[in-house]
């Protein structure tokens, strides 16, 4: 497994198509924001298994190009993470 350490508002690039960017932290919790195509699908690990699970339970049902299965606690879709900007340097302080 890569580790990386990245800071508010940073990104992480897969296969130069797929963006990871940290949108926020507050205390123990990181929130991200992941764009990707239309083609990859990018779901939270308890809803990768709840869909694992129903394709194993009924794989006649479910196509590999079928839309997504709607789950109703499923966090709503993330926006595409906006390019960064340079904006706010100039009122940092030095480290």
């Amino acid at each position: 497994m890569l580790v990386l350490t990245r800071r508010l508002n940073e990104e992480i690039i897969i296969d130069g198509n797929i963006r990871i960017v940290i949108t926020s932290i507050s205390g123990e919790k990181v929130r991200i924001g992941v764009s990707a195509p239309p083609s990859v699908r990018v779901d939270r690990a308890e809803i990768h298994e709840m869909r694992r699970e129903s394709v194993s339970s009924n794989p006649a049902e479910i196509k590999e190009d079928s839309p997504p299965v709607p789950v109703s606690n499923a966090e709503p879709a993330l926006r595409p993470a906006r390019p960064r900007t340079n904006r706010g340097l100039l009122h940092r302080k030095p480290r």
